[in-house]
């Protein structure tokens, strides 16, 4: 709040018009700057989890987020979950780490799972006062989510308002401040079109009147999603992207990776199910009806299909059963009792009940409530207390 006894920053137009402005300080360039409030949000299970523990650790280390949007520089993440449990949360960081082949992997990433943080004023105090006593200054904080940490209505504009008044004291020492929340359902859904989830944020219009930057997550797909950029001060808004959801076995590395636009995901879903035809006739002529991974990765000129398309879906037979890994980096035929049709009441052989890899039980799904180009099996992914089934 401005001190009435104190002048007003009053600008006259002379230098508006001529004196030059600082260089936008990205964090992740052109997305978020550095200082900005943002909101991530998205459906129960569009890999928000997974994204933002991506995005903090390539902050972290100061690498580019998702193979495409500059870093610049490491900085120190603070990453506060409220709803994962350590466990789950280590497991996830862990994963995430060994695929980006590190030969530093402790940067300045710090964690906190189910410390029962508010954002409330005096929660904001706390947390300040707790982080100087611990010795650690973030650049970078990252929340999850904005209903365990939200004191109040959501509903409220004028609650969500104070809300973002109250976390002044974070933003205003230049921290980064991401916090996540959930998009309500859009009932019958259709091919997706840009601006659909603007409106679709649960709760008041001033979650997003609040913030610098807002990017929302829908899946479209078993391993992908879209990213629509909704709002950002400082440029325009990047035109929405396709990310990719790629693991290596059920305890593997896992890694998310930008692949081209909306349209492209038509496409690449036609050449999926030519995929899987090459990479199981390919099997078939092995012996032993196995190979490494990257024997099949270079077929990817022979074939005309990309190592990224590839790699998706030997995780996608993976987990159907269709396929099994032997060893770390192989893959061969299931045997006959595994290799169960997709609609097979049984879960695939590496389903586990906490949610990390194979895949679940199925249930078919209306096939009109899903996009014509979304595969209409369910899958199971890690998420809130080990598990979200997303149909």
């Amino acid at each position: 709040m401005h001190n009435a006894q104190a002048p007003l920053p009053l600008r006259p137009l002379k230098v508006i018009m001529e004196e030059e402005m600082p260089p936008i300080d990205w964090l992740v360039e052109p997305l978020i700057a550095q200082g900005d409030r943002v909101m991530v949000f998205g459906e129960f299970g569009s890999f928000k989890s997974w994204g933002l523990l991506d995005l903090g650790l390539h902050l972290a280390h100061g690498r580019d987020w998702l193979g495409t949007f500059p870093i610049g520089r490491a900085r120190r993440v603070l990453y506060v979950d409220e709803e994962m449990a350590e466990r789950l949360l280590r497991r996830r960081v862990t994963r995430l780490t060994k695929a980006m082949g590190l030969s530093d992997p402790f940067p300045d990433f710090r964690a906190l799972s189910r410390n029962r943080v508010q954002l409330a004023p005096d929660g904001v105090k706390d947390l300040l006062v707790a982080l100087a006593a611990s010795g650690f200054d973030p650049e970078v904080v990252i929340i999850e989510t904005f209903r365990r940490v939200f004191e109040g209505d959501e509903s409220s504009a004028k609650e969500v308002a104070a809300f973002w008044r109250g976390v002044e004291p974070i933003v205003s020492k230049g921290i980064t401040l991401i916090i996540s929340h959930h998009m309500r359902k859009s009932g019958r859904r259709a091919n997706w079109k840009p601006g659909q989830t603007r409106d679709r944020i649960s709760g008041s219009t001033d979650l997003l009147a609040g913030v610098d930057d807002a990017l929302s997550f829908e899946r479209k797909a078993r391993d992908a999603f879209i990213v629509e950029h909704v709002k950002c001060r400082e440029e325009e808004e990047v035109k929405p992207f396709v990310v990719t959801f790629i693991e290596d076995g059920r305890q593997g590395p896992v890694s998310l990776r930008k692949d081209g636009g909306p349209s492209e995901l038509v496409r690449r879903e036609g050449q999926a199910d030519r995929a899987a035809r090459l990479i199981e006739d390919f099997l078939i002529s092995c012996p032993d009806q196995t190979a490494a991974t990257h024997q099949i990765l270079e077929k990817e000129d022979e074939w005309g299909v990309s190592s990224t398309t590839l790699e998706r879906v030997l995780g996608t037979l993976t987990k159907s059963g269709r396929l099994q890994q032997p060893g770390r980096g192989t893959y061969g035929l299931a045997d006959a009792s595994a290799d169960r049709a997709p609609d097979s009441p049984h879960p695939s052989p590496s389903y586990r009940e906490d949610g990390e890899g194979g895949s679940p039980p199925p249930s078919p799904p209306n096939p009109s409530d899903l996009p014509s180009t979304v595969p209409s099996d369910p899958v199971m992914t890690e998420g809130v207390e080990g598990m979200e089934h997303v149909a």
